[in-house]
């Protein structure tokens, strides 16, 4: 059972690292984090019931996965092509792509649901 915890222990801290590269490297994300506290300050002040809260939380979680996915993409085209590359670059492009779609979905999401209670807050 020890060796279970330390394997799962190990699993986890590639995460962390993972994470923590990601923060570190990749700005944009940053913004993203900028907007966290601002729509959890909004969701108190609204005084947001269960679903308001799962669907916030799931869309914040799933931009900031696919932002991670999008960065380690990145990351794995930059170590096949060492230079500039045509096809390279379409790769990124399309993966950069897919965080743009996801974040154009999360803020209709989130516009449906705080628009309606800052209304309702006037």
């Amino acid at each position: 059972m020890n060796n279970f915890f330390k394997r799962v222990w190990k699993k986890w801290s590639y995460s962390v690292v993972g994470l923590w590269i990601t923060l570190k490297e990749e700005k944009s994300i940053w913004a993203f984090l900028g907007t966290i506290p601002v729509l959890i300050g909004l969701g108190v002040w609204f005084n947001f019931k269960f679903i308001e809260w799962s669907v916030v939380s799931f869309v914040i979680f799933t931009v900031l996965s696919v932002e991670v996915i999008n960065t380690a993409l990145e990351a794995a085209v930059d170590t096949i092509s060492f230079q500039y590359n045509v096809k390279v670059k379409k790769i990124k492009d399309i993966a950069s792509g897919a965080t743009l779609v996801i974040t154009v979905g999360a803020s209709i999401a989130l516009l449906l649901i705080y628009i309606p209670a800052l209304l309702e807050k006037l």
